[in-house]
């Protein structure tokens, strides 16, 4: 009987040991924000297409718009988000006393066009009109033109530069019988934002060059961004610009065209008084916080 005590007393010191230890290793859940359907959320999630391995610890929030994450952010009710770095620097300059961007690329992409795999005449020619603004200057222009917008909390209203014009027509309401239709989400600035009806940004700016030099009358179709390239694969638009980051997967649904951006990246967007990032520099030590939060 002694001896059956004294066991029963190991057992329970053990499992104490055990739970104590078990409690003392556990990492943190952290509920990060990411817009539905982009590299953030796979980066996030975890993708074996993309090749992410994801945040082990990590409950993703997804978003009809980013920056409705970032106010969530602000508020308390998400810990981080994760954003393509241009949008990011946008975003902290929206809410500099708020926010700040850990400037580290958690990845590497190219952001490109995506053109109905039938329309190979219209992909030769915008991989023409590509390479023409890239070795004349008017892509950096453009770029520039648009380094100091100004947006609101919620990423889709804010200022334009004065160098741009109004944009396109709006959802398909044209019955012109030679038009471009282009699919986007227009809550990307500084890419693709709308002031009131009108669009603006980077990518909105190269759509119009491409439809002035063929001839054709601009028609933005505003939608999901999940639902983007899938527009084009059906038909329902020509192309597709949105912040598009090239990627074998949606390279079965749409062909693309050549890189108008090559240094696109995922960045991780904290409130202004976390710290816990500050010495990091490699994407590798940002998964290592995460997993070292407790």
């Amino acid at each position: 009987m002694k001896k059956l005590i004294i066991s029963i007393v190991a057992v329970v010191l053990a499992l104490s040991c055990l739970f104590a230890f078990a409690a003392c290793n556990t990492t943190k859940t952290v509920a990060i924000g990411v817009q539905a359907g982009t590299t953030g959320e796979a980066y996030v999630k975890g993708d074996v297409d993309w090749g992410f391995a994801g945040i082990p610890n990590a409950k993703t929030s997804s978003y009809d718009n980013i920056g409705l994450a970032v106010n969530d952010m602000k508020n308390g009710s998400i810990d981080y988000a994760v954003v393509d770095k241009s949008v990011a620097e946008t975003l902290v300059a929206a809410n500099p006393n708020d926010i700040k961007m850990i400037g580290i690329d958690l990845t590497v992409e190219k952001y490109a066009i995506g053109v109905n795999k039938a329309k190979t005449e219209l992909l030769s020619q915008i991989n023409a009109i590509i390479a023409r603004i890239k070795a004349d200057g008017t892509l950096d222009a453009i770029y520039a033109a648009y380094a100091d917008i100004v947006i609101n909390d919620e990423g889709d209203q804010g200022s334009a530069p004065a160098s741009t014009t109004y944009v396109g027509v709006e959802n398909g309401n044209s019955s012109a019988a030679d038009k471009l239709v282009l699919a986007t989400n227009a809550q990307f600035a500084p890419y693709e934002y709308k002031i009131g009806t009108k669009f603006y940004g980077i990518d909105m700016e190269i759509a119009k060059i491409i439809a002035a030099e063929l001839d054709l009358e601009l028609v933005i179709s505003d939608m999901d961004f999940a639902a983007v390239v899938t527009s084009v694969q059906q038909g329902d638009a020509d192309i597709a610009l949105a912040c598009l980051t090239v990627n074998a997967k949606r390279a079965l649904s749409v062909t693309f065209t050549e890189a108008y951006e090559e240094g696109a990246a995922q960045v991780l967007v904290v409130k202004k008084d976390n710290t816990a990032f500050d010495n990091c520099k490699t994407a590798e030590d940002v998964i290592a916080v995460f997993k070292s939060l407790k």
